[in-house]
């Protein structure tokens, strides 16, 4: 987590060689409505819901060290 963004990995490789293969490995970043993620949150009961909201706004984990 460093910017609001929603954020996911894609591994490609060849699954079936018996050789050694080369592999590629995307990080994609797509923005999303972060204050949607936050109405949504408000009307629900997830735990510790404020620092969660706050993590959401600011992009920083509450147990990041």
């Amino acid at each position: 987590m460093d910017i609001p963004q929603a954020s996911y990995g894609i591994l490609e490789w060849f699954m079936e060689s018996k050789e050694p293969a080369a592999f590629s490995i995307s990080l994609v970043r797509v923005p999303y409505d972060v204050e949607a993620a936050i109405r949504d949150t408000e009307v629900t009961n997830v735990p510790e819901k404020e620092e969660y909201i706050k993590e959401l706004r600011t992009a920083v984990y509450r147990n990041r060290k």
